[in-house]
């Protein structure tokens, strides 16, 4: 699968489970609800091995520090937020039913 279709059908899929357009994960918007879906969009994006190279371009992020810090915040809220981590993973197993695979 190519890097674009993997974007792609994770964004759909993130965007889908959270009623968050595509264009708001991908927006600047610093809307409570909006920064946890683009926060799962670049976790499972690195999981599925897109570079943090590669993320930042397509969010148009400053630096690689912005995806290590969307990358630690998941892992942070996953463990305190019991509905952060419930939708977090729902959208993990839709992406492993997808086959996104590198």
């Amino acid at each position: 699968m190519k890097k674009s279709e993997i974007l792609q059908k994770v964004l759909e899929i993130v965007s889908e489970c959270t009623e968050i357009t595509e264009e708001q994960i991908l927006s600047d918007c610093r809307q409570a609800d909006v920064v946890d879906a683009r926060c799962m969009t670049v976790y499972w994006l690195r999981q599925t091995g897109i570079t943090a190279r590669n993320i930042m371009q397509w969010f148009a992020f400053k630096s690689h520090s912005s995806v290590c810090y969307h990358t630690a915040q998941y892992s942070a809220r996953i463990k305190t937020d019991n509905y952060f981590r419930s939708i977090a993973l729902f959208i993990g197993e839709q992406i492993i039913k997808s086959g996104v695979k590198r």
